[in-house]
């Protein structure tokens, strides 16, 4: 009885750090978003400016920064959807996928690596694809 309250009480942490990283893409700013990683957090994926022609898509990779930098370049979202579609907890790390629905007319599949630490449970890494 004890593992599965545990458990709830770790997946409810894992969505509040989440969370952060939600409220900063809707709010355009990425001071929020920064309490969600690790201050080492990498990101990588591919962006498609155009995704009729996917040979075009640059690889994003690297330090989190780039995520902070284009939040911060952004507008407030008015219509962003989130689905929590998974959180798989193993001891001190856990991965969470997210559906985001409409940012800025975009929508991405998130795989967030996370891992608890001294300060609670910290986004270590965000993989993702973009989709229409």
């Amino acid at each position: 009885m004890t593992n599965t309250s545990n458990n709830l009480s770790e997946h409810q942490a894992i969505k509040q750090t989440v969370q952060f990283y939600i409220d900063s893409a809707i709010a355009g700013k990425s001071e929020i978003m920064s309490r969600a990683f690790s201050k080492d957090a990498t990101i990588y994926g591919f962006v498609y400016p155009d995704l009729t022609k996917p040979e075009k898509s640059t690889l994003l990779s690297g330090s989190i920064q780039a995520l902070f930098d284009f939040v911060d370049s952004t507008e407030p979202v008015q219509n962003l959807k989130v689905e929590f579609v998974r959180i798989d907890i193993v001891g001190t790390s856990a991965n969470v996928k997210l559906e985001l629905y409409d940012w800025l007319g975009m929508r991405f599949t998130d795989s967030l690596n996370l891992l608890k630490t001294v300060e609670g449970w910290k986004i270590v890494s965000k993989v993702f694809h973009q989709s229409t």
